[in-house]
């Protein structure tokens, strides 16, 4: 009877182990026990974009998706060169936007769809020059923004994981006195997904087994010891 008490014992003992370990079979993002994360990015680009990037979704079969976290990262970089084509000195502001339009092309009819067609992603930067008469200058600017996709947690999921293709385009904006300044000008864009998936990892077959075989055990001992 002790003998076969211990044996149960360590039986459990394995299972549990086995199951506090969790699972990253089939996942398409690099994943703890309980957390898959990961970042995609297209590259800065020269705009107007048309591109897309894939977005990895939770492998249901790992266990329960509980929370997830995607942030959509657009950036803008521009060079250019203006001229002041008064005869007067003087101040200037060029303001630059890049708008990102983000569609699923996987799933168009899809929760995760409606997600990107409601988001906002809008990089601007700007830059004050103070220009002589007729006189020239180069200039640059950046701009990035973080927006969080709100998507129900059902839309970013499936089992056996995949990934969703997002298309992206963009068009750019350039605001200055037109008739002050004559640009001359590079535009890069790009774009990242930030992503972090927090689930309660599914059991594994081993621990399963594990736990049965232990739990036929104490039923044997018990009927040996009645």
């Amino acid at each position: 009877m002790r003998h076969t008490t211990r044996l149960f014992r360590a039986l459990l003992l394995a299972g549990a182990a086995t199951l506090s370990m969790g699972g990253t079979a089939g996942a398409t993002l690099p994943c703890t026990a309980t957390q898959c994360t990961g970042l995609a990015d297209t590259g800065m680009m020269a705009a107007e974009l048309n591109t897309s990037l894939a977005l990895d979704l939770f492998d249901s079969n790992m266990g329960t998706l509980f929370h997830a976290s995607i942030h959509v990262l657009p950036f803008l970089s521009t060079t250019g060169t203006v001229t002041n084509l008064t005869a007067v000195a003087g101040s200037f502001i060029v303001d630059e936007n890049v708008r990102f339009t983000l569609s699923d092309t996987t799933r168009p009819t899809s929760a995760l769809a409606a997600a990107f067609a409601a988001l906002t992603a809008n990089p601007s930067g700007s830059v004050n020059l103070n220009l002589p008469s007729h006189g020239s200058a180069p200039y640059s600017l950046a701009g990035h923004s973080d927006v969080a996709l709100s998507a129900p947690l059902s839309s970013l999921q499936q089992t056996g994981g995949g990934a969703d293709t997002i298309s992206i385009s963009t068009a750019t904006h350039l605001a200055y006195p037109p008739l002050f300044l004559s640009p001359n000008v590079s535009t890069t864009a790009g774009l990242q997904f930030s992503i972090t998936y927090d689930f309660i990892p599914a059991p594994e077959p081993a621990s399963l087994t594990l736990l049965g075989a232990g739990l036929a055990a104490l039923g044997a001992a018990r009927r040996r010891g009645a």
